[in-house]
């Protein structure tokens, strides 16, 4: 199928279909927190153990404790038990050997004897001989009792001492092992920590960085401000534009052009960073197309000729009312605000301005095209 061709001379206006032209702004400001330190303070206990049993290596601590006092408390029953046990027989022992001292001592002694038998005794001493020796082979035979029982007694001792030594060994060995357990968990969980604490660190980092760039280029990041956050205040703001004939130049279903382009100012104190978003706004009636002066050389008399100009920009009304087209010239200083092939963006005067360069037949051209 064959194309035409249309061939123009000298000049003609190249349509900017994706250029968003607006007429005003409304600022939306913002602020947050700001800080210069890259990492703010994090509280780190110095002490591996907590208040709670339930927390990580304290788990194992407080079984360690809790078994430690069990053991003491059965050593201590254990120990009553062998004290107990001894001190019934060395009582049923010496109560059997001193029994017939007592017995024949109650007899003659303290008041208690007769006078029939002190008489005899006076009377008779070779009675009293045999009762003297007697008493000594019991006395006798209760210091030797009493030594056995101070040998025992010795030898129960030093079985004590030598259980409870080696309770006292075996006790420190476990409480020196759990220190050094505990000393690795606690080691573990401060190289974790500190590893935690880095990568946090690092997130931060280029969280701020990504702020900071997004705020050179004018250009607002969305880890200040939420897509959500800000859809919300666009509906708000585009129903009260309805109400006095304006509307947003960009739809909120875009919402995504507003973090691409420049529409942001930013300011930062030591505490709060501050966020200017200029919303482009334009009048409801109003749709503007955006149009360049291109010019082609073309031949003139045997020459090879061409119109040398400035950047022109002309902005059309597509809502204007037929045959007469309202336009708009952007040139000279217009240009700062309408950069299409920079940044997508055309501001347009509401007023429309004197034609200061160029000839008038330039918008008599897109008059005559539309017409």
């Amino acid at each position: 199928m064959a194309v035409p061709i249309e061939i123009t001379a000298g000049a003609f206006w190249k349509k900017l279909p994706d250029t968003i032209t607006y007429e005003a702004t409304i600022p939306l400001s913002y602020e947050t927190a700001w800080t210069e330190a890259v990492f703010s303070a994090i509280e780190e206990r110095d002490t591996p153990c907590y208040d709670t049993a339930a927390e990580g290596s304290c788990a194992t601590h407080y079984q360690f404790k809790a078994l430690a006092k069990a053991f003491a408390e059965e050593i201590r029953l254990l120990d009553n038990t062998y004290q107990m046990n001894n001190m019934r027989e060395t009582n049923n022992s010496r109560h059997k050997r001193a029994l017939d001292f007592i017995g024949e001592g109650f007899s003659w002694c303290c008041g208690l004897a007769t006078d029939q038998k002190l008489k005899l005794i006076e009377g008779d001493e070779a009675s009293v001989r045999r009762r003297l020796d007697t008493i000594t082979d019991t006395i006798s035979s209760s210091l030797r009792a009493m030594a056995q029982d101070t040998t025992r007694f010795s030898q129960y001792e030093e079985q004590v001492r030598s259980t409870f030594q080696e309770t006292e060994r075996r006790l420190k060995t476990r409480q020196k092992a759990e220190q050094q357990l505990q000393g690795l968990i606690h080691t573990l969980l401060h190289n974790d920590f500190s590893a935690f604490k880095h990568s946090i660190t690092v997130a931060r980092l280029l969280r701020k960085q990504s702020i900071l760039s997004s705020c050179q280029d004018h250009k607002l990041s969305s880890s200040i401000l939420h897509p959500t956050v800000l859809q919300e205040d666009l509906l708000k703001l585009s129903a009260d534009l309805r109400l006095s004939q304006q509307e947003l130049a960009i739809p909120v279903t875009y919402i995504y052009r507003y973090y691409k382009l420049p529409l942001t100012e930013c300011s930062f104190t030591t505490s709060k960073l501050f966020v200017l978003i200029k919303i482009p706004i334009l009048q409801t009636k109003k749709r503007w197309e955006l149009f360049e002066l291109v010019t082609v050389p073309f031949a003139w008399y045997n020459q090879t000729c061409s119109i040398p100009h400035r950047p022109l920009y002309l902005a059309a009304n597509k809502l204007s009312a037929a045959p007469v087209t309202e336009t708009r010239q952007i040139s000279g200083t217009g240009l700062h605000q309408c950069r299409p092939y920079h940044d997508k963006l055309c501001y347009i005067s509401r007023f429309s301005p004197e034609a200061l360069e160029g000839p008038e037949c330039r918008k008599e051209i897109i008059h005559w095209r539309n017409s």
